[in-house]
């Protein structure tokens, strides 16, 4: 006996890993473990076997299993309190348990399922029975081993990320602080056109940023070759200002400078003390080097690339300054030169404005002579005919080019400021309603719906009535063109403060506050929120801002929950 237990456990020993399954058939019945052994490896799968509990934990623990056919009742530890041992095992892969027996009885089926076993087969087995599920748990036990290994390789992943995202941030964070330090660098630089003050704002900002023992800014001579040291940030008394350094005294250093490079090197001869000390040297450019930044440290510091970054940024903002300085003196010459281009400008447009205006007169005068004729004739009479499609574009298209080169005559003069007022007291309660009576047909038609709202109480506003009338009209014209059917339109006027409020909305339309933004420039239209697709500018607007604005109003648009309100205020008394 103690010789086939050697032999068996020989066996078990040299069993070798592939990819056919693995089995461990546990079973006190010698017989029934080589019937189990041989039905399992004639399905190409490698076979273990113990002949009690004990056993099998060992060799569960040693070789782990794909699957365990294991005995309810058996010697020395039975199938219950072994297959709740190895459900307990601390095992990377836990295999399936089949339980094989004799007994049938609930309670003991109830007992398996409670014990860990994933399925339970009597005895006598049937052969096909037991083989399909063996082949079914062997491929969910490699599957749940499968998912488990993707899990941990999710987990390494993850964890590696996580060390990535830290460094990242910890990255991005010293980033954010540099770009901080860059700002708060380039607000002082900015804060003078003084070129003193610039400089010595760059080298002290630098030297406390990056906590230098010192930093020093030299000035280029390109004629003498020399650097004049000019200005200094330093924590100990020692000082290079007002030295002057020649060329050829260091001409590897200062070769390199001249061409633009950073330079970098260890001083082993310190002047500042016995220490040796790191040496940073960057050029300043404004096309040609005009001077040079030196950052001192101890030997040890290495200099990054975010803090290269951060230096050359600072010098990029000075010599922006140091450019800012200069042409603050001919800034004026400048913005007399754009005034005088614009006035030009203006002329320019008024001149091709009057000029067009005449020939566009003729065309019109010739497209209405050509009317009656073709009316004359019957030509016209059929709406739906191509000739009559036709003459309608002609005289549309027409009537759009005249409505613009009005449009940009007035802007002209209104940007000129040669736009005639004349300023009466106007009675508001009679002549807002009769400029909205031109609109009140159209608004019918089109199912919308208006609204009237003036006070009885409403004072007297002194304005140029024929630019108030331009002014709503244009912004009806507009309600109505954008307001869709069975919405409504709303005129109102109030007195508040020392101003009068004149509001036109309409509803079922909202605009994006991009839009809102730009809806005031020249020749910005809305074309998604045209309903009845009618033609216009793109200059109402702007030329409703440019009167408002001429008046010494400030108009203004605002648009939510499906509702648009443009909000006038002129003033009551001038």
């Amino acid at each position: 006996m103690q010789l086939l237990d050697m032999t068996a456990q020989h066996e078990q020993l040299s069993v070798l890993s592939t990819s056919a399954g693995l089995v461990l058939v546990v079973d006190d019945d010698l017989g029934m473990r080589r019937i189990l052994k041989q039905l399992l490896e004639s399905e190409n799968l490698q076979v273990i076997t113990a002949s009690n509990g004990q056993e099998a934990l060992g060799l569960y623990n040693h070789y782990s299993p794909d699957l365990v056919l294991l005995d309810a009742v058996m010697p020395v530890m039975d199938g219950f309190a072994c297959c709740h041992q190895l459900r307990q095992s601390c095992h990377p892969f836990p295999a399936s348990i089949l339980m094989i027996t004799t007994l049938d009885d609930e309670d003991s089926v109830i007992r398996a399922f409670e014990a860990g076993a994933i399925d339970y087969v009597t005895k006598p087995i049937n052969r096909p029975v037991l083989r399909q599920r063996v082949q079914r748990l062997i491929q969910q036990s490699r599957l749940m081993q499968q998912i488990q290994r993707m899990n941990e390789e999710l987990d390494r992943y993850a964890q590696s990320l996580s060390v990535m995202i830290q460094e990242q941030t910890a990255e991005l964070e010293r980033s954010l602080e540099f770009e901080t330090i860059l700002k708060h660098i380039t607000d002082r630089v900015r804060e003078s056109l003084n070129e003193e003050t610039i400089l010595q704002t760059v080298v002290q900002e630098l030297g406390c940023a990056l906590g230098l023992v010192r930093c020093n800014l030299a000035i280029y001579d390109a004629d003498e070759r020399v650097f004049h040291v000019r200005y200094e940030y330093a924590n100990s008394n020692s000082t290079y200002l007002n030295r002057t350094i020649h060329l050829n005294d260091y001409p590897g250093i200062y070769h390199q400078l001249l061409q633009g490079d950073l330079v970098q090197f260890c001083s082993l001869r310190s002047h500042f003390g016995d220490n040796p000390f790191a040496l940073f040297a960057f050029p300043i450019r404004d096309g040609e080097v005009i001077g040079s930044i030196w950052l001192v440290s101890p030997a040890d510091r290495i200099l990054d690339d975010l803090e290269a970054r951060l230096v050359k940024q600072v010098i990029n903002q000075c010599a922006i300054a140091l450019r800012q300085a200069k042409l603050y003196r001919t800034a004026q010459v400048q913005v007399q030169e754009l005034e005088r281009l614009n006035q030009v400008k203006d002329d320019f447009l008024s001149t091709v404005s009057h000029e067009l205006r005449t020939p566009m007169s003729n065309i019109k005068m010739a497209t209405h002579v050509l009317e009656i004729s073709l009316n004359r004739l019957g030509i016209l009479a059929n709406e739906s005919s191509s000739i009559h499609r036709y003459f309608k574009i002609l005289q549309e298209e027409q009537q759009r080019e005249i409505n613009l080169i009005n449009d940009l005559l007035d802007l002209t003069r209104l940007d000129a400021a040669i736009e005639p007022f004349n300023f009466t007291n106007v009675n508001l309660k009679i002549h807002i309603p009769r400029i909205a009576e031109a609109f009140l047909e159209r608004m019918q038609q089109q199912q919308q719906q208006f609204i009237l709202q003036i006070p009885q109480s409403l004072p007297f506003l002194r304005i140029d009535l024929s630019s108030l009338e331009r002014i709503l009209t244009e912004l009806l014209q507009n309600a109505c063109k954008y307001t869709p059917s069975g919405e409504t339109i709303t005129l109102s006027a109030q007195a508040i403060s020392e101003a009068m409020e004149i509001c036109i909305s309409n509803s079922g339309v909202e605009i994006s506050p991009v839009e809102c933004d730009r809806i005031f420039d020249k020749f910005y239209r809305i074309f998604s929120h045209d309903p009845w697709r009618h033609s216009g500018t793109g200059l109402g607007l702007a030329l409703v801002k440019k009167r408002v604005e001429h008046l010494g109003g400030k108009i203004s648009v605002k648009s939510q929950s499906g509702l648009t309100q443009f909000i006038i205020q002129l003033p009551l008394s001038r």
